[in-house]
Order: structure tokens, then sequence, then C-alpha cells
């Protein structure tokens, strides 16, 4: 009765009022008292409780909370019961796009899943529920990703901060840390009985650039140590001593005047004096009144005086600090560069007495082959510790379930067979780690507290912007060879085309006899980065080809094929660099090399006749006595053994992602330590280590050119032996540690012998294994000879036994000698 009362009432109000439409209004008042008034009359005279009528949901499960308006309760859990992740709980991330945006028709035909249009097509009204003028905003979602959600969303969050922490933890502070500027002054006081290390403060009210306050030498007026008229090259502190009230605080410094040493003669020189030039601005000394200076590029040629000590201008530098701020000393050439970068370059260095390493090198070779040789050479150690703290920290978190694993491997170990989930974070975060690890070897500079890597770089440690300090140190670098330990020369193609390093070579043999000489070819830490990659690009093919294709056999084979091919091809090729150092020391010409500035010739030939005598025996002992030497200490170690450690690692990577997942997957501990023995020791470690020197052995033997347009079977022939020889071994290795732990302990004794001949060969060239196999049968055909002449009778021959070699001497008897004159 009551809606028929409104329904008239309606009626009547719209025709008097027709232009007012309260049929619209009616209705919603119609459906407010059904769903209203009339069920709360019901409840309330207890006929019933009608059934609640939902409204429809069109805003996500989560946004509906409306507990006393007729809202889902269990909004906030999933429809299983259990709560949703915190990655989606902190509204970051939405718990489902798909809500966002209607439904699609979607088919899976022919293996791909397809949106098959709606026939026909509804329009935005029908969809959103709203008109063409207001349409919401939709970002444009071109690609959709079919996989795990919530993996995806947590790959998101690796994707953002594992390259912030890289970025913001690391780069940014290495940055900053090789371009921090220094607040204190190292003053090194250098006498002939005492050395003061002292940190003095400067005050900063001490003023401007002063003139270079020190002592130089002190030499006599007669024209034995200085020319007449020449002016000193050390400026005298005059309104240095003025400020001199300003640093009475500062500790007294005693300076001694120490003798110059003369390495050609080991004795004093008793013309003049010298003692340590300080270089020191905005630092008076107390009474330096005379200025001094070294021996000029004129002097040492008039006097012969080439290897003569000038300590004033003896400065050097950590070899790891070389490599601050990404190697920037190396990378370019100091011609290019202004004069505040030379002067920054030079305030690296510090003044010392004495150069552990004497670095020998050419400008005219690329520096990121520079850096690259001393990162390894220097900071090897702090890859590789960096990649077992990657690879253990790695491990950890898988066991504890922090990292997730979505790989799968197949476990085939001694009778457990199962599916056990596998990860990549093993490999992928050793990678990186090493390689930062290597990036790092700058900052180990002060914190380990050695000292024992300071070294002569010619920019860093010879002035590049005064004229006269450039020329003393120039001229004087015979005399700093004298006082190195160690030659290392960073070979390259060029080396022995310029002068000025084949100066080095032969000054260092004759005013340095005691000291080494060590080839550091930079093709060698090329072909290390080389097979690093390629060993990398084949444990991550294996890694995935294993989940994928369930370690088939066709498919492992051609990964072998895949990656090592390219690793002998560019191995190959270094290695050709080899044999082409050493036919430049066969046909080496002094004549020939080049030099930019007549003087220099000619002050460098007058000091190689005054060394050898005359230039023709500095020729021969390069191409004879160098050459031999050089070829011995290469061919005994091809790869150093911390290069051969290196390139374990990416291998060792693997195994321990498939340790690791048979492991999760509940394997017993017999079958992890067969797995452990025969792979992980067996073929990663030992096999793996006889295979790279088999295959460096076979690159340096196989690297000259031989057989025209066919060289490149020489290269097949290695790839096919290699490959070959891999294959086995992975092959031979699975089955042996699958079947039990005693053929995994058979494999590992045959890979540990493997090494062993291996490692004999590696010490060994062809000439010398040539001579071996002859000794051997010349020894071999003089023992059967000798065991036949045992079993024969004959009383005219007798055996002489001298040294090594074996001679028979034969002597004719008369028919009525009795032997007893026989030899012994």
């Amino acid at each position: 009765m009551i809606y028929t009362a409104v329904a008239n009432s309606s009626r009547c109000i719209s025709s008097a009022w027709p232009a007012l439409d309260f049929e619209r209004g009616a209705r919603a008042l119609k459906a407010m008292l059904s769903r209203g008034l009339l069920r709360s009359a019901c409840r309330v005279a207890n006929l019933g409780e009608a059934k609640a009528v939902q409204p429809r949901q069109w805003m996500p499960a989560m946004a509906c909370r409306r507990f006393g308006s007729g809202g889902d309760p269990r909004a906030h859990l999933n429809p299983d019961g259990t709560r949703p992740e915190e990655e989606d709980a902190e509204d970051y991330h939405d718990p489902d796009p798909t809500d966002h945006f209607p439904r699609m028709k979607l088919v899976k035909e022919r293996g791909q899943n397809w949106v098959v249009s709606q026939d026909p097509p509804k329009a935005i009204s029908e969809l959103y529920f709203t008109h063409q003028e207001h349409v919401p905003f939709y970002p444009r979602q071109r690609i959709l990703i079919w996989t795990n959600y919530k993996l995806l969303m947590k790959a998101e969050y690796l994707f953002f901060y594992i390259p912030t922490i890289i970025i913001l933890g690391l780069c940014i502070p290495i940055g900053v840390l090789s371009f921090s500027p220094c607040t204190w002054n190292n003053v090194l006081v250098l006498t002939s009985d005492y050395r003061w290390p002292q940190k003095l403060g400067v005050p900063q009210h001490v003023g401007e650039k002063g003139a270079g306050m020190g002592v130089g030498p002190s030499c006599a007026p007669s024209s034995a140590c200085c020319t007449p008229g020449e002016e000193p090259g050390a400026v005298e502190g005059v309104e240095a001593e003025s400020k001199l009230g300003q640093l009475e605080q500062l500790p007294a410094i005693k300076h001694d005047e120490a003798p110059a040493v003369d390495a050609e003669t080991g004795g004093l020189d008793r013309s003049c004096t010298y003692s340590t030039l300080m270089e020191i601005p905005d630092l008076p000394t107390r009474g330096s009144s005379g200025a001094t200076i070294g021996m000029s590029k004129t002097e040492r040629h008039t006097l012969g005086r080439y290897s003569h000590i000038d300590m004033g201008v003896a400065r050097g530098m950590s070899l790891r600090k070389s490599l601050e701020g990404f190697g920037r000393l190396w990378r370019y050439n100091p011609a290019t560069w202004t004069d505040e970068d030379r002067m920054s370059l030079y305030n690296m260095s510090t003044r010392v007495t004495h150069f552990q390493t004497f670095v020998s090198h050419t400008w005219r070779s690329p520096g990121r082959w520079k850096i690259l040789s001393l990162s390894l050479q220097c900071g090897w150690h702090y890859g590789f510790v960096s990649w077992l703290v990657a690879a253990t920290l790695c491990t950890a978190l898988c066991l504890a379930d922090v990292l997730p694993m979505p790989l799968i491997y197949r476990a085939n170990v001694m009778g457990f067979v199962d599916v056990c989930p596998m990860g990549f974070w093993i490999m992928t975060c050793s990678c990186l780690a090493m390689g930062l690890g290597l990036m790092s070897t700058p900052l180990w500079t002060d914190r380990c507290g050695r000292s024992t890597d300071t070294c002569f770089i010619d920019v860093a440690s010879i002035h590049q912007v005064d004229k006269t300090l450039m020329e003393r140190g120039v001229f004087g670098i015979a005399g700093f060879l004298s006082i190195s330990s160690e030659m290392r020369i960073l070979w390259s193609a060029p080396y022995l085309s310029r002068l000025w390093c084949v100066f080095e070579l032969a000054a260092y043999k004759k005013v340095n006899p005691d000291g080494r000489i060590t080839f550091r070819p930079l093709f060698i830490e090329q072909a290390v980065l080389a097979l690093m990659l390629c060993s990398y690009v084949f444990s991550f093919l294996c890694l995935f080809a294993q989940s994928i294709f369930y370690g088939n056999v066709i498919v492992l084979l051609l990964i072998f094929t895949v990656a090592w091919p390219v690793a002998i091809c560019v191995l190959r090729l270094n290695f050709r660099q080899k044999h082409q150092l050493l036919s430049q020391l066969d046909n080496f010409d002094l004549d020939t090399v080049k030099c930019s500035q007549h003087f220099d010739r000619d002050f460098i030939h007058a000091a190689i006749e005054k060394w050898y005598g005359s230039k023709q025996t500095f020729v021969d002992f390069v191409r004879q006595d160098l050459k031999y030497e050089l070829e011995k200490s290469l061919s005994r170690t091809r790869l150093p053994n911390q290069y051969l450690l290196l390139l374990l690692t990416p291998v060792l990577s693997l195994s321990a992602e498939f340790f690791l997942a048979a492991w999760k997957g509940g394997a017993p501990s017999d079958a992890l330590l067969s797995f452990a023995v025969g792979i992980l020791l067996g073929f990663d470690v030992f096999f793996i280590w006889a295979s790279n020197l088999l295959m460096v052995y076979l690159c340096d033997v196989l690297a000259p050119r031989r057989f025209g347009r066919l060289d490149h079977l020489q290269t097949v022939f290695i790839m096919v032996l290699i490959v070959a020889t891999l294959y086995v071994g992975s092959v031979e290795s699975a089955r042996a540690y699958q079947h039990s732990l005693a053929g995994a302990f058979i494999f590992l004794g045959v890979s540990v012998l493997s090494a062993a001949c291996m490692s004999w060969l590696e010490g060994r060239s062809v000439a010398s294994l040539l001579r071996y196999c002859r000794r051997a049968r010349r020894h071999a055909e003089a023992f059967t000879t000798i065991y036949a002449l045992e079993e024969a009778v004959a009383s005219t021959m007798t055996v002489k036994v001298v040294g090594r070699q074996w001679y028979w001497v034969y002597e004719v008897e008369s028919p009525t000698d009795d032997g007893d004159d026989d030899d012994e």
C-alpha cells in the first residue's frame, strides 16, 4: 500500500509539473524502501531476515574493507586464507594488475597465448561504466609477462637495489677517495745518516704559492761541477725567510749534506757534495742560504757520468696507487695533458731513496692494456678473495631461503634421482665480485700497510712542467735504475723501436747487475681476459641448458663448440706476439731504433759505448744473451699460476650451483661427497687445469704461420683436440661420480696425474723436448748395444764410459795374444 501511494503521488506531481522528472526519484525511493525500511520493519517484527543483496564490487578486494556496511571481513587475506606478502601489503605494488582492466578473451593455440577481440567490440561506456568524456587514465601495457607475479616483484626489487648498492655504495666512494684532497704534507728529511718521517701541519695563514724551498747540490766554483754563467735551478727561499716567525711552533729539522754516489765508480764525488732537494711549498727551512742544483744533461754527456744518482729528483709512488681513478695515469699520453693535470700527477709521487720496481714501457701502446695488466698483476688476490666471499655468502643465503631458486636441476647421483631447485646467484654475484675486487686494487695501498710496491713511473716521478727538473729526471734515469730492485718491462710491439726503452734495458744490465729483469708482455693479460670471458659464457650456457634441456648430451657438445673456439683463436693471436718479440730480438739493430731528438740519440749511443765497449757488442748482447734469457723465461711459464687459478673460478661457480641444488633437494651425504670429489676437485680443479695448460701450450707452439693460406688448419686442430678433451672429461667425470664414490676418487687420481704431466710439459719448449727425445733414444741404443756385447763373446772390443757419452774402442789383437793386456 505504501508503494502504491508513492507511485500515485509521483504521477500527480509529474502531471502537474511535466518539466520535472520525478519518475526517476520515485524509483529510487521505492528501491530504498524495499531494501532498507521494509527489511528493518520485518526484522523488528520478527518476520524473518531477508537475504542481503550484495552490491557489485567494482574496486579491488583490498580497497573494499567496509566491515560495517556490507564489506568482506576477509578482504585483507588471500583466497586461501593466507596473508599477502610484504611487498604486496605495503601498497607499493598492486595485488593483481589484471583487476584494473577488463578481462580479455585468451586462447592458447600452437603453444602461444592469443588475445581474441570481442564480437562485437564493446564500447568504453560498457567496459568502465562511464562516458567517453571521462576516460580513466591507464598506461599502455604492450608486453604481458606470463610468469609468477610474486617472483616478478622480487626481481623488480633486485633490479633496483643491486645497481643502487653498486653505484652509491662502491663506485661513488671509490671515486671520492681517489680524488680526495690531502690535508697533511708528509716531509721526509733524508741525510747521510738519518731519516726522519715527520707530519707537519701547514697553517692556513702561511700564504700563497711560494717558491720551492730546499737544499740542492752544493758545488764548488770550479768548472768541474757547474759551467760558468749557469743559473742555479733551485730557488732560494728569500721571501720565506720573513715568514720564519710564523712557524716557530714547528719542530726543528736537521739538514745534513749527503755526498753524491756515482753508480759507475761506486765511490764518492769529491768535486761537490750533494744533499736532498726538498721542494715543499710554503714550508721555509731555517738557514737555507745556499741553493744548488744537480747535473745538467750537457754536464753528464761531457763528463761521461751517465749513471750518476740525482737524489734530489728521485720520486716514486705505489704501483697500485697508479690505478686510481680507473687508471687515468695510464689512459692518456702525457703530451695531451694540461699543466694542472701534469702537476696533479707529479704530486701523487713522494721522495724516496730506493725503488722496488722500475716500470719500463712505451706510450705508443694503448693504456687500457697496461691498466688490465697491472690490475691483474697487483690485484689478482683481491679478485680471488672477493669471488670466494661472494660465492660463500650466496650459498648461505640460498640455504636460508632468503634468495629464490627459480631454476631446476635433475639430480642423478648414486641412486638419488630427484628434481631439485636451482638458482643462479653464485654465478652472477661471484662474477661481479671478482670484477669489483680487481677494481678495488688502488684502495688497498694504505689500508694494508704495505710499502713494498714503490715504483718509478716516468709520468709521475719526473716533473712534467718545470723544464729544468724534467731534464734532471729524464737524463738521470740510469741513476734511478741503479737503485731499483727490479725492472719490470710492460712489453708491447713498439717497445724495442723506441731508443729510450732500449737505453733503459742497456743501462740496467750494467749499473745494476744484481737486479732482476722481469718481462711482463701485455698479451698475457689479454689472453687471460679472453679466457675468463669465454669461461663465464660457457658456464652460464651450461647453467641454463641444464635447467631447460636437462643436461642433453648434444646440447652440451654444442656449448663446448660455441664457447672454446673463440678463446683458442684469441689465444693463438696473442701468443703470436711472443714470437714477434723473439723475432725483434733476433733482428735487433741499434741504428734503426727511433728517437725524436738528435742530442738524445748521441747521449744514449755514447752511454752504450761506455758501458759495453761498442754498439756492436750491445747488439750482440740483445740478439744472443737477452734473447736466450727471455725465451727461457717465457717458455718456463706461459701463464702464471695465479692466472690459472683465476681461470678455474667460472667452472667452480657453475658446479657450486649444481652442488647447492642437490643439497637443497635432499641428496644424501655420500652422494654430495661423490659430487665434491669427482666434479669440484677432479674435473673443475685438476682436469680443467690440465686442459688449460694443454690449450695454452698448443696455442703457443702453433702460433706462427706455417702453411700460408691453410694456416687456419692449425687453429682447427687445436679446437678439435681441446673440445674433444673437455667433452670427454665432463662425460667421464659425470659417469664416475654418479656410479660410486670409488669411481669419483679414481677420476680424481687420473686428473691429478694429467695435471702433473701438463705442468711438466709447461716448462719445456719444443726444442728442449726434441733434445730430450734424442738423448733418450741415444741412451736406449747405448744400453741395447752394451747388452748385446755382454751376451756376445767379443774379446776385441772394450767399452769406455766417459761422462754421459759412450765410446767403443776397437783393438786388433794378434792371434798369439792371450788377452792379458786388455784395457780396463
